[in-house]
């Protein structure tokens, strides 16, 4: 998805056009990518051209724009220009309140649960080796997460551990349970949560309501049938619960999720994969496309149930949000790791960004 959009990028540039509208055009670029694409942004402007850019990265907005207007529920709730705006108002504006302080407590580790292990997985497909991961352990209470340009094994490494794809070789396991030739459904019901990196095309059923698609997940629950039928008003209430539980904004529970914003779209996912206390959870891209007040609450959520011991492979292209929630930080490119940061302190982010790039200095190797 990253190359498609810098492809998209150049052919606007190709065309000289005189006004560029650009709808989260630096979502799947690194760091090094986004400051060379604002530097080409600058020669733009300075050529006389016009830029609106669609974005809701606070540094990014400071950083290029001269005016910034701010919408929240459809209405203009200010223009300004930049210089004379602080990062703290826009994103009162953005929310409409002032943003909540995340804070990331110490691993509590339950010494009885093995966490999430991968041991030597690999994938090959159509004669192309896509993942080459000598092992991964995320232990209970841990978010470990997997930094990288989008299209580097980040899918592949999901769907293996999901069950939707089948590893070449290697091992699979949940708190000591091999689960390497299990179905999705039977990897599901021994507690994995799994929040799809593209909630429109595999994480929701966008022309089905809100009861139905928690019932995605929930059509096997004991707790829902009777005489081999689904009770409807108990899939009913826990919906209900569910909308109150995450404040979900919608109409009512028969409201298709296609006019939901995609905020509450990801609530809904988070609601439906983190019911019955999942011993694990794979984010993927949990935040992509989100405003900063929606980001906040996946990331809250995130951080609630690694406190509750939960282990959780975090996968992001976002530096800002791995180093806000990662316990460690593995770098991934073209299937393989480049490196791993034991912690996040004194991190070096042009470094990572070169790592993430496949550009890696002397790095030392560590075992996940």
């Amino acid at each position: 998805m990253g190359e498609q959009q810098r492809v998209e990028i150049i052919k606007l540039l190709y065309r000289d056009v005189e006004l560029l509208i650009l709808d989260e055009p630096t979502a799947m670029l690194t760091q090094q990518e986004t400051e060379y694409f604002f530097e080409v942004l600058r020669k733009l402007r300075a050529d006389g051209h016009s830029v609106i850019i669609i974005t809701h990265r606070i540094p990014e907005i400071m950083n290029i724009t001269d005016r910034v207007t701010v919408l929240r529920d459809g209405c203009n709730v200010v223009t300004a220009k930049t210089s004379e705006i602080t990062e703290q108002e826009l994103s009162q504006y953005m929310i409409g309140r002032q943003l909540h302080s995340i804070q990331r407590e110490p691993i509590v580790s339950d010494a009885g649960n093995e966490g999430l292990v991968l041991e030597d997985v690999s994938l090959k497909e159509n004669g192309r080796e896509r993942l080459d991961l000598p092992s991964l352990r995320i232990a209970s209470g841990e978010i470990v997460c997997v930094a990288g340009v989008d299209g580097n094994g980040q899918k592949e490494l999901v769907e293996v551990i999901l069950g939707i794809r089948k590893q070449s070789s290697g091992t699979i396991k949940l708190d000591g349970v091999d689960m390497s030739s299990l179905s999705v459904l039977k990897r599901k019901k021994l507690g994995i949560g799994y929040i799809s990196d593209d909630r429109q095309q595999d994480g929701l059923v966008m022309d089905m309501n809100l009861t139905d698609n928690i019932l995605l997940k929930t059509h096997t629950d004991k707790r829902f049938i009777k005489r081999g039928l689904i009770n409807d008003r108990l899939v009913w209430e826990d919906t209900q619960k569910a909308v109150e539980e995450y404040a979900i904004k919608t109409p009512d529970l028969k409201t298709p999720l296609r006019y939901l914003s995609g905020g509450n779209q990801q609530k809904l996912i988070l609601a439906r994969e983190m019911a019955g206390d999942p011993k694990a959870i794979v984010a993927h891209q949990p935040t992509r496309g989100l405003d900063i007040g929606a980001t906040e609450f996946v990331q809250q959520q995130l951080l609630q149930r690694r406190a509750k011991g939960c282990c959780i492979l975090l996968i992001s292209a976002d530096l800002e949000e791995v180093l806000l929630l990662s316990d460690r930080i593995a770098v991934i490119y073209k299937g393989r790791f480049m490196g791993v940061f034991p912690n996040t302190k004194d991190l070096n982010l042009s470094h990572m960004g070169l790592m993430m790039a496949g550009r890696t200095p002397d790095v030392r190797e560590e075992s996940l």
